[in-house]
């Protein structure tokens, strides 16, 4: 005969052994209808995700050729003038585009859309050419070689799960020498595809321990005194019984990081929940 004490001390530590994973929901990181034109490329209005290049069509005065405008949204890529058109190379030589995410996400694939004012494009004239070759650069340090072809069609480029703040698009190659044959190449949109990271970062405390986490996270036992910190994309904390009943809860006033919180006295040691909410 198994004694129910002992039964339920298997299962409180069953639960604390096993991390919840929440699914996170793939999307386009990159998208933002309301970025705007960062000339210093310090993004003094501290807007993400963000769009900098060191070259602009016609020196940066003609706002449809606006780095921002290939993280728009805006996929018309025949008759809209709304891409991302580097100044032409012999202006500026080496041109590059890279997109600022508010943090690090786990990335799985980049989609290129391409500006395909060609002759053979539906409605098209002979005005564009395109970017062939180009680099992917990514905040942990990996880089990625990838060809883009001559199609109106958007282009998918895979990841291994990469782990990353931004992503640089340079070392582009043009199919046709610019100067030479009066041509334009220009990237309409493009999107980073990705979630949120998995790492659980929630702990077991004890009294020297703190509750971390990045997502709805941890079963865990909260000692006589704990502290907590609240990452700064997240707007609060919140304890639940292990049949959903709220015990507490905490949502900041103001911005930035949440350090060293002591949580309030009176849950003992019993088994709850953790989640951090948006």
């Amino acid at each position: 005969m198994i004694k129910s004490g002992f039964l339920a001390g298997i299962i409180v530590a069953w639960i604390l052994s096993v991390p919840s994973q929440i699914p996170a929901a793939t999307r386009n990181l990159a998208l933002n209808p309301n970025d705007y034109h960062d000339s210093t490329g310090t993004n003094p209005k501290n807007t993400f995700p963000h769009a900098t290049s060191n070259s602009e069509t016609r020196w940066r005065t003609e706002n449809s050729f606006w780095a921002a405008r290939a993280i728009d949204g805006v996929k018309n890529n025949i008759t809209a003038e709304t891409s991302w058109g580097p100044e032409q190379p012999w202006t500026i030589p080496n041109p590059w585009l890279k997109i600022t995410l508010d943090k690090t996400y786990e990335v799985d694939s980049v989609i290129i859309l391409i500006r395909a004012l060609f002759a053979t494009s539906v409605g098209g004239t002979n005005h564009d050419t395109y970017f062939k070759t180009g680099g992917l650069n990514f905040s942990d340090g990996s880089k990625q070689t990838i060809t883009i072809d001559s199609t109106s069609k958007p282009q998918t480029f895979k990841l291994n799960k990469i782990k990353t703040s931004y992503v640089l698009l340079n070392t582009l190659l043009e199919a046709q020498p610019l100067q030479t044959n009066n041509k334009w190449a220009a990237i309409t949109e493009f999107e980073i595809w990705g979630q949120d990271t998995q790492t659980v970062e929630i702990e077991r405390p004890s009294s020297s321990q703190k509750i971390r986490g990045s997502h709805d996270a941890a079963t865990i036992i909260i000692p006589a005194t704990a502290y907590f910190s609240i990452p700064i994309d997240y707007k609060g904390l919140e304890v639940f019984t292990l049949l959903g009943r709220r015990l507490w809860s905490f949502t900041r006033a103001s911005t930035g990081r949440i350090s060293n919180m002591k949580l309030p006295v009176g849950f003992g040691d019993q088994v709850v929940r953790i989640k951090f909410t948006k």
